[in-house]
């Protein structure tokens, strides 16, 4: 039924009027058609929102990756590139070597 009022109010109305209709037909488990919406797409929402999460994990855990190994590997090559700058090489030249 569609109506400009509460629809939650006009349920013991239509339900009465139902039963003048058949007294026979069992009217139950009345919701309106926002809460079936609701109801049906409650599943995948849940599906969307588990996968942004686990992606946005995912990304994180990619852009931790290659951090982690350019961190070791300048950790390592600390003191060489120390005694690069400290004979004149420019930074420029040191921040190419640790990228390549």
């Amino acid at each position: 039924m569609k109506t400009e009022l509460n629809p939650r109010g006009l349920v013991r109305a239509v339900r009465d009027q139902i039963a003048l209709l058949d007294p026979n037909l069992a009217v139950f488990n009345t919701e309106t058609m926002q809460e079936h919406v609701n109801k049906s797409l409650l599943l995948p929402r849940i599906s969307a929102l588990l996968l942004g999460v686990f992606g946005a994990v995912g990304l994180t855990l990619a852009a931790i990756g290659p951090y982690g190994v350019m961190s070791f590997s300048v950790r390592r090559r600390t003191r060489e590139i120390g005694i690069r700058m400290a004979l004149g090489a420019d930074s420029g030249s040191v921040v190419k070597m640790v990228v390549r």
